[in-house]
C-alpha cells in the first residue's frame, strides 16, 4: 500500500478540455496516461483516449476481472 495524490495542470491551450493527460490512482495502483499529441493531426483526439484508457484500468483493477490479469 501507499499513498498518492494526482494533480492535472493541462498546457494552457489545452485546459478547455482538461488537457490530453490522464492517471488513475488509488491505494494499490497508479498508472498514468501521456496523451499523444500529435495523434491530433490524424483526426484522434489524444485526450479521450489516454482519459478512457486510465479509466478501464481502473475498472478492471476495481473488478479483479481475472481474465484480463496476465
Amino acid at each position: 500500500m501507499f499513498s498518492s495524490g494526482l494533480s492535472m495542470i493541462p498546457h494552457f491551450e489545452k485546459r478547455a478540455k482538461g488537457g490530453e493527460d490522464a492517471a488513475y490512482s488509488n491505494d494499490n495502483l497508479l498508472s498514468v496516461a501521456d496523451g499523444v499529441g500529435g495523434w491530433a493531426e490524424s483526426g484522434v483526439d489524444p485526450a479521450i483516449y489516454s482519459k478512457k484508457l486510465c479509466k478501464l484500468i481502473g475498472e478492471l483493477y476495481e473488478t479483479r476481472d481475472d481474465r484480463y490479469l496476465a
